[in-house]
């Protein structure tokens, strides 16, 4: 996040005033909301195929001997499915905060009930390539809440950890990345086992559906 926008709260960057609340453009947000989702959802479809022809490559190259390239290949998989738990999530929150509207025009301060939503947004966004929409949303939060609203969400841990999980960016464990390259091959009706021993079941699998 810019640090301009992370500071400390101060006498500044407090939540808008009951007068200014009143101005706020609620309208143009439900509309930057909604595009957003369905930037995110199109992004998604993208990392789906994309996914999909990938496996067929790790595939390919497992039959062929090379587990060395389809490892590589194989990782690159877990990061797009790791990108579409990722827009799943933030679908859900941009809805929230359309169904959420009566409730900020109320309470000067973020409603609880909106607060996962809009606090894992403005961390999200600036992670997310393409997602021009999602950044105004983002803004939009921020104008609404305060410049110290983005380190409040972190101090007071209301960003989802899984969000922060997926788009730290760190390598997949080993026996995540068996656990995929073994289903690819079953899928794909390859004769490919993992080494014995290397598949655990206490993993974190990504939801992708």
């Amino acid at each position: 996040m810019a640090t301009d926008e992370s500071a400390t709260t101060g006498p500044t960057d407090r939540p808008a005033s009951a007068a200014a609340t009143s101005k706020f453009n609620y309208a143009k947000l439900e509309l930057q909301t909604k595009l957003a989702v369905n930037r995110a959802r199109i992004h998604k479809q993208k990392k789906i195929e994309q996914s999909a022809k990938t496996k067929a490559e790790v595939a390919k190259l497992l039959m062929d001997g090379k587990d060395a390239m389809a490892r590589i290949k194989t990782v690159a998989i877990v990061f797009e499915d790791y990108q579409i738990e990722v827009f799943n999530l933030i679908a859900i929150y941009c809805q929230t905060i359309v169904q959420q509207q009566d409730a900020m025009r109320k309470e000067r301060d973020c409603p609880a009930e909106l607060k996962e939503a809009a606090c894992s947004i403005i961390y999200a966004a600036p992670y997310l390539d393409g997602q021009e929409e999602l950044k105004k949303v983002r803004l939009m939060l921020i104008k609404r809440y305060g410049k110290g609203f983005p380190q409040q969400c972190v101090n007071l841990n209301c960003v989802n950890p899984k969000l922060v999980q997926r788009l730290a960016k760190k390598s997949p464990p080993d026996d995540l990345v068996n656990y995929y390259m073994g289903a690819i091959a079953k899928k794909h009706d390859v004769d490919w086992t993992p080494p014995a021993g290397s598949i655990p079941t206490d993993f974190d699998l990504p939801a992708t559906s």
